[in-house]
């Protein structure tokens, strides 16, 4: 997509892809980018592993002519040593993350000054008990073997053929051995699932915990992409800066009759729902503010 038209819908920044077989040409296109949208647009970089340490440090460098924001993978990922020695060499940012899969190679990374930004991925880093304290699997089967230390498997109990992993999670909401061993743990449980759907959520409320998600019904209807472009379409189109706190969102704006049902949308206030939004203590943020047709 041409970047001009990301601004005009109200970006503030653009992430562009390197690593043609001739690096002038990523050169040439981020100096025609950056005077196509100004100073004020922050342009990230992109080179998914394509470069040599020698390319990235000289190409790297020219990169500074346009203020570029960060020089995303620019390399290997095995190669700690060259990371670092990029980043002393350029004043750009290297992030590094997509293609690294553990926190102790973010650590080794930190440690060598190999990374000016961390993009770490908690879908790839091993699963969420590696950034969550005190978390435990509840399991069907043992998937790990035997080999991780906080699973807990109850025994088989009679069940109707299970049809979705939604079913497994629910079967398992009923089990006798792991409502006992939430109550033993006490406190207000959090739960997260790969699946569940609305029945899980009435499972989890009568076990007294929270679902790390957002709602089921609202999950179900932003898998629809045409519903997502839709939703992100009209969000991009009719933005204004608002003040974002954590307990309000606070909105100007008037939503016609004819448009409110197009959209299919709940009133934009009531937002504020734990698992909707997680937000900073204080932040800014773009909300819509959709006109009133006259």
């Amino acid at each position: 997509m041409d970047a001009t038209a990301l601004i005009d819908r109200g970006f503030h920044a653009v992430k562009i892809k390197l690593g043609r077989d001739d690096p002038r040409e990523d050169y040439d296109r981020i100096g025609a980018v950056r005077d196509a949208v100004g100073p004020k647009i922050r342009i990230m970089t992109d080179v998914n592993c394509a470069w040599t340490l020698n390319t990235a440090r000289f190409w790297g460098g020219k990169l500074a002519d346009f203020d570029v924001y960060w020089l995303e993978e620019p390399m290997v990922p095995e190669n700690v040593k060259a990371h670092a020695e990029l980043q002393q060499a350029i004043s750009i940012p290297v992030a590094v993350g997509e293609t690294i899969f553990t926190k102790y190679a973010f650590r080794d990374y930190i440690e060598a000054g190999a990374v000016g930004i961390v993009q770490a991925d908690a879908t790839k880093l091993l699963g969420i008990d590696e950034w969550v304290r005190h978390f435990n699997y509840i399991n069907y089967i043992d998937c790990f073997d035997g080999e991780h230390p906080n699973v807990f498997v109850p025994a088989e109990a009679p069940h109707e053929p299970f049809t979705s992993i939604e079913d497994i999670n629910n079967y398992l909401l009923q089990h006798k051995e792991v409502i006992d061993l939430v109550k033993r743990r006490g406190g207000k449980p959090k739960f997260v699932f790969l699946m569940f759907d609305e029945e899980t959520e009435r499972l989890a409320k009568e076990l007294g915990a929270d679902v790390w998600f957002p709602r089921a019904k609202l999950r179900t209807r932003m898998d629809n992409k045409i519903e997502t472009v839709r939703v992100g379409d009209m969000v991009t189109k009719e933005l204004k800066l608002a003040r974002v706190t954590a307990t309000e969102v606070q909105l100007n704006y008037a939503v016609d009759d004819s448009i409110a049902k197009v959209l299919t949308l709940p009133p934009l206030p009531k937002l504020q729902e734990p698992g909707l939004l997680n937000l900073r203590e204080t932040s800014e943020i773009r909300t819509p503010q959709i006109q009133k047709q006259k």
